[in-house]
């Protein structure tokens, strides 16, 4: 099956705080393409940069390398 629109995962890390393991603060977010170039699935393992916040769920992939990673803070 060949996905031709771009489709990715956003995922947001959470860490608990250590004195309320109940309440848990955004620390970044990272995204995957779903779908290779050929339109296949991507699956494997994966190493992918971790962003500094907000979380942007309207990523465009092209712009995602300009985003600045939370090992650059």
């Amino acid at each position: 099956m060949r996905h031709d629109a771009p489709l990715n995962m956003v995922v947001e890390i959470r860490v608990a705080d250590p004195q309320d393991p109940s309440n848990a603060k955004s620390a970044g977010w990272t995204v995957m393409p779903m779908y290779n170039p050929a339109g296949e699935p991507n699956y494997g393992r994966w190493r992918l940069p971790v962003y500094r916040l907000p979380t942007r769920l309207d990523v465009d992939m092209k712009q995602v390398p300009t985003a600045p990673h939370l090992n650059d803070m």
